[in-house]
């Protein structure tokens, strides 16, 4: 029993310095996931309301996904949808609507 135990907790060492080697090589995807979910609910939204011409109770069902949102504002004369995640996923995020031709763009921080 005392060989099953040295071989699993290898095991488990082995697995733990992998993930981090592999945690370290992937640092700067793994550092903007967090901006994923609140931007692809600002821009679905967006294109839901101002590209397709729904509501705005239909658009935020449509664009809702399983992980929840802190806050949802729409800012219909600047035609924007500002957007910001909850639990680790706390990032704010915005589309705004450009035209016909492009449709709803997220909104860099900077600008």
């Amino acid at each position: 029993m005392k060989m099953w135990k040295k071989i699993s907790l290898t095991a488990v060492i082995i697995c733990l310095v992998l993930f981090t080697m592999w945690s370290a090589a992937n640092s700067d995807h793994l550092a903007s996931f967090p901006d994923i979910l609140s931007s692809f609910y600002a821009k679905e939204a967006c294109s839901c309301m101002y590209v397709v011409g729904q509501d705005e109770e239909f658009c935020k069902n449509y664009a809702r996904s399983w992980l929840p949102v802190e806050s949802f504002e729409h800012d219909p004369e600047a035609r924007t949808v500002t957007v910001t995640g909850k639990y680790i996923m706390y990032r704010t995020n915005t589309a705004r609507y450009i035209d016909e031709r492009y449709g709803c763009v997220l909104v860099n921080e900077s600008q």
